[in-house]
């Protein structure tokens, strides 16, 4: 059932369309959130067999204006009370300062960027990289600078990107399945 509704989700990444559409990146939190944790479910390297809670980092920029804490509070509510493959889901905050990703005391199973990230996806992707991180975000620029999965609009549909080679970099193995109903780029 869950594949259905990722198939149904992803499937406009192959519609035809007769007009180009605008891509958009103004995804709604809740929803982002949602099609990211069930994207988790399609990589075979995900750990089942352990109980301990999977660490969602919320990626946020500091910019001063509060919309930080707005974000977080959206994406909590979206973990709230729910599991992935049988884990605990539990939110982690995690605030870029000018350009530098903070040090963290434990790391994160995936990061999610959350905002404006049209500056800093590069700083992202290189720690990603050298944690083996899986990364999510909305802008389809960060594909470019090595995030992993990026999640756009194309007019009301959402499309999945994938960058295979830095999805692969950060340990995930997608299901082939999964894969031909994205735009994968090597």
């Amino acid at each position: 059932m869950a594949f259905v509704f990722l198939l149904a989700v992803c499937s406009c990444a192959h519609a035809a369309s007769e007009e180009p559409r605008a891509v958009r990146s103004d995804i709604p939190i809740p929803l982002q959130i949602q099609i990211f944790l069930k994207i988790v479910t399609y990589d075979r390297s995900f750990d089942q067999g352990t109980p301990v809670p999977y660490r969602v980092g919320v990626l946020l920029k500091n910019t001063g204006n509060g919309g930080g804490d707005t974000a977080f509070k959206q994406v909590s509510e979206a973990l709230a009370k729910k599991t992935i493959l049988g884990r605990p889901l539990s939110p982690m905050k995690i605030v870029m300062r000018n350009g530098v990703f903070p040090k963290l005391e434990q790391l994160p199973n995936m990061l999610v960027l959350i905002g404006d990230w049209e500056e800093g996806g590069e700083t992202v992707a290189e720690f990603a990289r050298k944690n083996r991180l899986v990364t999510f975000g909305s802008n389809i620029l960060l594909l470019e600078c090595g995030i992993a999965v990026i999640m756009t609009l194309e007019g009301d549909r959402p499309v999945i990107h994938v960058n295979l080679n830095e999805a692969r970099a950060a340990g995930a193995d997608f299901h082939a399945n999964f894969l031909k109903h994205c735009r994968v780029i090597k």
